[in-house]
């Protein structure tokens, strides 16, 4: 395989050491990276002699595995765990938990342990100069390891132990003599095919494990295994060429058989394997066909091949098989773990687990409380453990025996979901601390009600779904749901490919490809979401790449939450959790690593989910079509509760309910529902745990009724006279601003024809400009002033910003310029700004603007806007403005028109800053900078009427124009 971990091990030489995972009692409860057959796994290890002074057992108890240690096998047969290692250690720890040393156990301190050792043994062999591979360390370990660790000769079982205690000085004895040897470095791959055996990978299993009753129950069982060597990639074709191993199989139990010999060549070989579970009691049970060299058996064994069958307790999916099972009086002493194998009824959707605890008649230690550890597990197919498992600690008071017979018995009670038809393995144990003999009593009742869809989804667009719920026994029907998370898909906005990065420091050390290394990739991704509103749970999720770590292909993966900002709120990876964010805009950032460019290219589409928690939008459920429309004809809505009869099919419907007003098109609500309801006085909790999911999908908003429009308020005629009119002075004006810049072009150097004295364009074009120029004069002269006419508009300009001038409008340098206003009006003693309403328009404005001069307008301008001030701030820091107005001056042609009435103003007074304590001190400071005298300087400008558009000299450009334009 290519694979990165296969590379590193298989190509390069590096060593992987692991744990093998917390996750016992219970069987195939390990957990990647050791399920890799190119890591070494460690399982946790507790001998007599670490009891006392680590853990201050008062009794000595035999050598035993951790209670919570992960057992094999994987589920296609690998026997998981390699070799064990103790599992507890007296370590250093930070100094912010105010101590110097801590206890700490798991397989996390079992990896380490055993890394240690690896590490003296490569350390003594390169002492002494000699060469290893992974293969032939492996190798070593294994056959090395002490298969029986405690001095009472009790053994461990091998699925938690593995092949044995690692012994460090009997492996470097192991390399010492048989270092040498020519099919030390090959390591063997073996391939095994059980058919339809649902647990293995199918063709390809690493080993041999029948779980289902299907096989486990049969008489004999065909298992097809191809061994293949393997040799460094980097090997001579001479040496497997000259690979040719003679290998003798030998079984480990009666119930498996095979041929005895098997002639390896570099292409490889099988063989079949037949396995007789009908010979075997109920239980789980373990054997294995060792491989060994026949030129030299004490080697030990080339390849292993594990083979693991679960023989079922009870079968209830049998034909008129009850629907539970009981295990009474099952003897506990500390560590000690029983197994029962039960196949739950085909229909059944969750049990009940009740334990009744009780002390042992003989027990040496007083009653008291024990802890128990139980788990249930089912495997499914690409599912992890966790998914299809439930695993608890219990602690139970056990009552005395002195008290006789009728001493009751404490009892826990647990629901689960599960699955019928899949073996159920029930693996309880007593804490390997917890002291003293006690009896326990197991019984599993099974329940079901099975929907026809195991995903119930509904569409908004239509008014119900449907589906049918059946029951395998007499069970009680109410269902009920309700939708709490809200899931909105969005799309990357941005994809970028990163090169790899240039070594740095030493040859290699980094992501470019020295060396012959293999160059490394980053992609990264970016998306943007927003809230409307807070949200409590906010989860971050990416559903192709979430919750595989080691399983994943890429190299690595991370991702982080920034707000609107920039300001980086969360990070992740694999895993998913809630966050708390406020109702704005965010961006998540993702990064993969892959050493495929064409990999990590297809991902440049790949959608992010946000989940967003929200309150609970409940489910309507009904028994009918017409209850579900409300159909009145339908009479009452029937109660939800009723009884089912075994093996009866019935109807139900789900009405879509309306979606949040946080939702939008294209969302997804997600929640989940539960049919059965079994009474209170039942054991359990009734109904099946976690329910099953329900999902909508979120239809398009419906339309908004709008107001019914007033009769007072009539559309306008499109076809009146002046509507004409305007949009004929609206192409007038378009044309004038086109014409414009011709008129100023340059004349060509020749005519356009010899010979002739044709007019030039620019000649042309100015003829035409002065023809609509003359005519715009004549309409704004002829125009009649309303009575309502502000005093201030320039004549064309109203016409310009509604028809065809939005370009005056919209300048980049008129933008920029607003804050330069704002402060030029506060130095003037304006206390506020003028603003020109939108769409005015001033005949009379335009007939008086039509007959003034330029100089004419700048002084009325300054005279009105000066008396505005006057009218609007009397205590104006600056009153030259009021004098400049009522200065006398000689009167023109142009002012000869009537008295205009000051434009009108918005006054803002300026924010106070501070707190209001200082408010009266701020008065006075103002007041007196108000009164004091200034020296003389020349009258500053008023603010235009115009103050939106771009100034220039205190005037609006557009003005400027305009006059210029209307004078010529």
């Amino acid at each position: 395989s290519r694979a990165p971990p296969n590379l590193a091990v298989h190509k390069h030489g590096l060593l992987f050491v692991t744990s093998a995972g917390n996750n016992g009692p219970a069987l195939s409860t390990g957990g990647a990276p050791g399920t890799s057959s190119c890591c070494i796994a460690v399982g946790a290890y507790c001998s007599s002699a670490m009891m006392g002074p680590q853990y201050s057992l008062r009794a000595k108890l035999a050598d035993i595995q951790y209670t919570w240690s992960s057992r094999g096998p994987t589920y296609d047969g690998h026997l998981n765990v390699s070799v064990s290692a103790p599992g507890g250690a007296i370590a250093p720890v930070p100094n912010w938990t105010l101590q110097g040393r801590q206890l700490m156990n798991g397989t996390s301190m079992a990896s380490p342990n055993a890394c240690g050792g690896i590490t003296l043994l490569l350390s003594a062999l390169a002492a002494r100069g000699e060469r290893w591979s992974p293969a032939s360390i492996r190798r070593a370990i294994e056959t090395t390891a002490l298969r029986t660790p405690n001095a009472t000769g009790s053994a461990v079982e091998v699925w938690a132990l593995g092949r044995g205690l690692l012994q460090v000085g009997a492996a470097l004895s192991w390399l010492e003599e048989h270092g040498g040897h020519a099919h030390c470095d090959v390591r063997f791959e073996l391939s095994a095919t059980t058919h339809g055996c649902s647990t293995a990978a199918g063709a390809g299993a690493r080993g041999v494990y029948l779980r289902e009753p299907q096989h486990s129950s049969a008489s004999e069982v065909g298992v097809d295994v191809f061994v293949r060597p393997r040799l460094h990639e980097e090997a001579p074709n001479a040496q497997r060429v000259s690979l040719d191993v003679g290998v003798t199989l030998q079984p480990s139990a009666p119930w498996l058989s095979c041929a005895p010999f098997l002639a390896l060549t570099h292409g490889g070989k099988g063989f079949n394997l037949k396995v007789s579970p009908g010979q075997l009691p109920p239980g789980a049970h373990y054997a294995e066909v060792a491989g060994h060299d026949s030129s030299s058996p004490r080697r030990g064994p080339l390849f292993s091949l594990p083979v693991t069958v679960c023989k079922p307790h009870a079968n209830l999916a049998a034909p008129h098989a009850p629907c539970h099972v009981a295990f009474e009086r099952v003897a506990f002493s500390p560590g000690h773990i029983e197994r029962r194998f039960v196949v739950p009824p085909r229909g059944a959707t969750w049990a009940t687990l009740t334990l009744r605890a009780r002390g042992a008649p003989r027990s040496r230690e007083p009653a008291g409380s024990v802890v128990y550890m139980y788990s249930l597990t089912q495997l499914l197919p690409q599912k992890h453990i966790g998914q299809s498992s439930e695993t608890r600690r219990v602690t139970m008071g056990v009552p005395d025996e002195a008290q006789g017979a009728g001493a009751p018995a404490t009892e826990y009670v647990s629901t689960l979901a599960c699955v019928g038809g899949v073996t159920l393995e029930v693996a309880v144990a007593q804490w390997w601390m917890s002291l003293g003999e006690t009896e326990l009593d197991v019984r599993l009742d099974f329940f079901g009600l099975s929907p026809s869809v195991e995903q119930l989804t509904l569409d908004g667009r239509t008014l119900f779904s449907s589906l049918e719920l059946h029951s395998f026994r007499r069970t009680s029907v109410e269902p009920e749901g309700s939708l709490k998370t809200l899931r909105r898909a969005c799309r990357p906005l941005q994809a970028k490919l990163v090169p790899p990065a240039a070594p740095c420091g030493d040859v290699g050390i980094g992501d470019a490809g020295v060396g012959g290394k293999t160059p490394i990739y980053d992609y990264l991704l970016s998306y943007k979401f927003a809230l409307k509103e807070a949200c409590e749970g906010v989860t971050v999720r990416f559903p192709s790449l979430s919750a595989q770590l080691y399983e994943s292909g890429y190299e690595a993966q991370l991702w982080a939450l920034f707000d609107a900002h920039k300001r980086l709120l969360r990070w992740g990876d694999y895993y998913v959790d809630k966050t708390k964010l406020k109702a704005g805009e965010y961006e998540v950032r993702l990064q993969l690593r892959h050493d495929s460019p064409a990999h990590l290219e297809k991902l440049k589409d790949m959608p992010m989910v946000v989940d967003l928690q929200i309150a609970p939008v409940a489910l309507s459920f009904h028994w009918s079509r017409a209850s579900a429309l409300d159909d009145p004809a339908a009479g009452p809505k029937p109660p939800l509760r009723r009884l089912l009869e075994p093996h009866t099919r019935v109807a139900l419907h789900v009405a879509s309910p309306a979606a949040p007003a946080i939702a939008e098109p294209g969302d997804t609500l997600l929640g989940s529902a539960t049919f059965a309801k079994l009474s209170s006085e039942g054991v359990g909790a009734g109904k099946r745990p976690g329910g099953w999911p329900v999902t909508l999908f979120v239809p398009p908003a419906a339309k908004k009724e709008e107001p019914p429009k007033s009769a007072s308020k009539d559309k306008e005629d499109e076809t009146a006279p002046h509507r004409m009119e305007a949009a004929l002075r609206a192409l007038k004006i378009s044309q004038l601003v086109k014409l414009s810049p011709k008129c100023k072009c340059k004349p060509p150097k020749e005519p356009a024809a010899a010979g002739e004295a044709a007019p030039l364009p620019h000649e042309a074009a100015a003829v035409r400009y002065e023809a609509l120029l003359a005519e715009l004069r004549a309409e704004c002269a002829a125009a009649a002033a309303p009575p309502d006419a502000p005093p201030e508009v320039p004549p064309l300009l109203p016409l310009l910003r509604g028809e065809g001038g939005a370009r005056w409008l919209t300048s980049r340098r008129r933008r920029r310029s607003r804050r330069r206003r704002q402060s030029a009006r506060h130095r003037s003693g304006h206390a506020g700004w003028s603003r020109v309403p939108t769409g005015a328009t001033t005949a009379a404005a335009i007939a008086t603007w039509a007959a003034s001069s330029p100089s004419q307008m700048r002084r009325r301008r300054r005279a009105t806007a000066a008396a505005s001030t006057a009218a609007t701030c009397p205590t104006a820091r600056r009153p030259a403005a009021a004098a400049a107005a009522a200065r006398p001056r000689r009167a023109t042609a142009g002012e000869n028109a009537p008295a205009r009435p000051a434009w009108p103003t918005l006054s803002t007074p300026r924010r106070s800053k501070g707190s209001a304590r200082g408010a009266p001190a701020r008065e006075r400071r103002a007041t007196a900078r108000r009164t004091r005298p200034r020296p003389s300087r020349p009258t500053p400008r008023a603010p235009s009427p115009s103050s939106p558009l771009r100034r220039r000299n205190g005037r609006p450009r557009s003005s400027i124009w305009l006059s210029r334009t209307l004078t010529r």
